[in-house]
């Protein structure tokens, strides 16, 4: 049996869980299933498999700190929502919640009782953490790389310590392109994510059919997830825009759990030109998202951001600066449960004219998934050959 103690305003909290399998708990140990209410200083125990992910919130949207007691190693973990807690190896957890909290002479108190709901998303579910990440890197990749196609199309090549892309244009009029790509996350979890995506197309009168191959891999937090996409693309302008679209279906693995599931994933980008007397604005909107078939769950997110890109007037020295602003809307469903964070994303760099071609400094800043940052720089130097 379980016990629990835990003082009326102190947040100390001594719990005593057994340890036992799985199948010996009288308790939930289904992470898709565990879809429950939390009452202030009262307990809920429940089973975790390592890379469990649970998520915490409250209708009132009070900050609300709970504790996460894992017995094998006797030390409580504090969560202070909207944060959410990743099991780092299996067993049987318990989780206390202490409603709203203030600091009294650094001393956190319970000043006010909150019920805080609690739901668990699977490890490599796909839907938040290191799928998400994988899904959302991947489609940026493909839309940069179909993106570059076209302003490249006469052929030429734009390094950078971030990406590397390259195309040649045959005698046959087929334009044959590779992107690399490498991000780097931090925030709840750290890692990093590799994307390799070779793309096909011609010209037909002012709309370019293409196909496109991407690999990506992605971890966060020794959690790896590997993708294997492929899809027609098309690029093209229509009203004054130019537009781009691509739709592919994808392999994914997961380490964590060696599940295998199937990605349909998609983008749409419409990019118009507004020339000013002080700026070009080059006004963006895109729209990416998948669904995927994984353990019987069918996972989807979509993610939706407007922004502009402003470029300013060149300086003497031959310099152009420009800015890219952009608010990137982001709703998924995983096992049931569904999710929703937004973020800005801002971006700016310089370009100039050196030799026979550009050199480009930038610096990006955005989320890729619910806590989750990425931080690009980028320094390339591109010349038509």
């Amino acid at each position: 049996m379980k016990t629990l103690q835990c003082s009326a305003m102190v947040l100390a909290c001594f719990a005593s869980v057994p340890t036992q399998s799985s199948a010996e708990l009288a308790i939930v140990s289904d992470c898709a299933k565990l879809n429950q209410q939390i009452y202030p200083n009262s307990v809920s125990e429940f089973f975790l498999d390592a890379g469990d992910t649970l998520a915490f919130s409250t209708v009132s949207g009070l900050p609300v700190i709970v504790q996460v007691y894992i017995p094998t190693t006797k030390e409580p973990i504090y969560v202070t929502l909207p944060s959410t807690y990743t099991a780092v190896t299996g067993g049987p957890h318990a989780v206390v919640s202490y409603g709203k909290i203030a600091v009294v002479n650094t001393i956190a108190v319970n000043v006010s009782p909150v019920i805080v709901s609690m739901t668990c998303t699977p490890a490599g579910s796909g839907g938040t953490g290191t799928g998400q990440s994988n899904a959302n890197a991947q489609s940026s990749n493909i839309m940069a790389g179909i993106g570059m196609a076209g302003a490249m199309r006469e052929g030429g090549a734009q390094a950078s310590k971030t990406n590397l892309f390259a195309g040649v244009e045959g005698d046959g009029g087929a334009f044959v392109w590779g992107h690399v790509d490498y991000s780097s996350f931090s925030g709840d979890a750290e890692g990093d994510s590799l994307g390799l995506t070779f793309g096909i197309d011609r010209t037909y009168g002012d709309v370019r059919y293409g196909l496109v191959l991407s690999n990506e891999t992605s971890e966060l937090d020794g959690d790896t997830v590997r993708s294997l996409a492929f899809g027609p693309y098309v690029s093209g302008s229509a009203g004054g825009l130019d537009v781009d679209a691509y739709v592919a279906l994808a392999r994914v693995e997961y380490d964590a759990t060696a599940l295998v599931g199937e990605r349909v994933q998609y983008g749409l980008r419409a990019t118009g030109e507004v020339v000013t007397a002080f700026a070009t604005l080059r006004p963006t909107a895109q729209v990416t998202g998948y669904s995927e078939d994984l353990d019987g769950d069918t996972n989807t997110a979509t993610q939706l951001s407007l922004g502009s890109r402003i470029e300013f007037a060149e300086t003497a020295g031959g310099f152009m600066p420009y800015l890219n602003l952009a608010y990137e809307a982001n709703r998924s469903t995983t096992a049931g449960v569904t999710s929703e964070f937004s973020a800005p994303r801002v971006g700016l760099g310089v370009r100039n004219q050196m030799g026979a071609g550009t050199l480009t400094f930038d610096l990006d800043f955005g989320s890729v998934a619910d806590g989750i940052k990425d931080v690009g720089v980028g320094l390339s130097y591109s010349q038509s050959f």
